[in-house]
């Protein structure tokens, strides 16, 4: 999946139009704290290794749960029922949140250690580059997160789980 950042908008229809193949969405900018909100199609997301201190020191960057979870404030963003849903995932399994808004410089830095979307009709979506509408052409490339790949594989299983039945 390939994404693009675009600053905020009085116009966010307008927008729409860089959503082309292989562009899967737009992520919004703030100009002034230069964090990223949520596509237009799309709750964003961004992961960045963050162990706790007891975590254990040989194989910390396999485990999903020494990663943290970054996302816009929820005050800034459209909720929708594929984000609540990662959100109950990460209290239920111990994950880190953080409501602090994904940092377009830690991005370009290469802090983050994956990047995904969400919505109803492709619950996770991993980003495998980001292209920044900047003047240099700036994209930056992720490769697979687990905690990334832990989220998908369970909205995979809640999607596939037996209905309860009823008497």
């Amino acid at each position: 999946s390939f994404l693009r950042d675009f600053q905020l908008s009085d116009d966010p229809r307008g927008l729409t139009r860089l959503i082309t193949p292989p562009v899967s969405d737009v992520i919004l900018l703030d100009p002034t704290t230069r964090r990223l909100s949520q596509g237009l199609l799309s709750n964003f997301f961004a992961t960045r290794y963050a162990p706790t201190p007891r975590a254990d020191e040989s194989a910390p960057r396999a485990r999903y749960t020494n990663y943290l979870l970054v996302c816009a404030p929820l005050e800034t963003i459209e909720r929708g029922e594929m984000a609540d849903r990662v959100w109950a995932i990460c209290k239920r399994d111990g994950i880190q949140v953080s409501f602090a808004g994904p940092s377009l410089s830690e991005a370009v830095a290469g802090r983050w250690s994956g990047a995904f979307i969400v919505n109803r009709t492709y619950q996770v979506l991993p980003i495998d580059t980001m292209h920044l509408t900047d003047r240099q052409g700036t994209s930056v490339e992720f490769g697979v997160c687990p905690l990334v790949a832990h989220l998908q594989e369970q909205l995979l299983r809640e999607r596939h789980a037996p209905a309860p039945a009823f008497l």
